[in-house]
């Protein structure tokens, strides 16, 4: 074996096989740049079928002077869908664009790990191609192309963390990193801080709900309604927030590595460090303020375990009491 990624590539998966569902299309999006002005983008996102994806290929090709714009990411999208094992595309479909964008490497590495980021060096071509992937919701392989010099990305993920995506790569702040090796990377920072904070904004509303029915807090204000349900299920709701704030520090951590290594490859693209590093400065103050919520919430969501443990201890030693009487 050449390298450790190498090693560990051949030895291992602990990620499904993706296998595929048999849609006869697939999803594709393309960032691309007027010729005639530096700061006139547009994404177009479209289905192609199967039998069009060689043509696809093709016609992007930046050496096509006749077309007015030029092409700068070319996104493929692959729902995944974890119960079944499969990603919503044709059979041999993902395996060809793995092929097209010589990314066998980036792929097999990233199904080797739960949960990283780094770059391989494809034995095909010679290039770097870089993967990020947490495990088991979202796999991302990308490269830039030698001769056009579009970033070619391939992204496997759950259908709502695609729509999310999606409605990333519209917007202006994106398409503006669209030519930069980070590019998919900041797409992925800004993807984890959404979802940390919609699972955060969830445990906050079952923690003040509980903490109206415990009585087992100082807030002046509390303007919830009071957590329904027996003492067993308020336990249990309670043992669920916990969960998920364990889950919330998993995907800190992710984060944290993420931006780590984003940092240092944005100091590699000078053409684009201010705009890597207006992006990575949000998400590092975003993600700070996050991690004091959930420390925060932990205090609190132990409380109101301990608060419903004692209760159910009191309600038992009465109805002993009760009993005996």
């Amino acid at each position: 074996m050449a390298t450790v990624d190498d090693y560990l590539a051949s030895r291992q998966c602990v990620w499904d096989d993706f296998g595929a569902s048999g849609n006869l299309q697939v999803m594709v999006s393309e960032i691309r740049q007027s010729r005639s002005s530096d700061s006139s983008f547009q994404t177009l996102t479209h289905t192609i079928p199967n039998e069009s994806l060689p043509g696809w290929l093709a016609r992007t090709a930046n050496h096509i002077k006749q077309r007015p714009d030029i092409c700068l990411a070319r996104i493929v999208w692959f729902p995944y869908d974890r119960r079944q094992g499969k990603v919503d595309a044709g059979h041999g479909v993902l395996p060809a664009f793995t092929q097209s964008f010589n990314h066998q490497l980036a792929q097999s590495r990233l199904r080797a790990t739960f949960a990283g980021v780094s770059s391989v060096t494809e034995p095909r071509n010679g290039n770097k191609t870089y993967w990020f992937c947490n495990h088991p919701h979202l796999a991302v392989t990308w490269s830039r192309d030698s001769e056009s010099q579009i970033i070619n990305v391939i992204f496997i993920a759950q259908p709502s963390k695609i729509t999310i995506l999606q409605d990333l790569v519209t917007c202006r702040f994106a398409q503006e990193l669209a030519s930069s090796d980070t590019f998919p990377a900041l797409l992925c920072m800004i993807l984890l801080c959404r979802e940390i904070d919609n699972l955060l904004i969830d445990v906050k509303n079952q923690v003040r709900q509980a903490e109206v029915r415990t009585g087992h807090h100082r807030f002046a204000n509390r303007f919830e309604m009071p957590a329904v349900g027996d003492l067993v299920q308020l336990s249990a709701a309670m043992s669920g927030c916990m969960s998920n704030l364990a889950v919330l520090t998993r995907r800190l951590g992710v984060l944290s590595i993420l931006k780590e290594w984003t940092d240092d490859l944005a100091t590699q693209d000078k053409a684009n460090l201010s705009s890597a590093t207006a992006v990575l400065n949000t998400v590092q103050q975003h993600s700070t303020m996050q991690q004091l919520d959930i420390d925060f919430f932990k205090k609190r969501t132990q409380t109101q375990r301990e608060a419903v443990s004692n209760t159910s201890v009191l309600c038992l030693s009465t109805d002993r009491i009760s009993c005996c009487i």
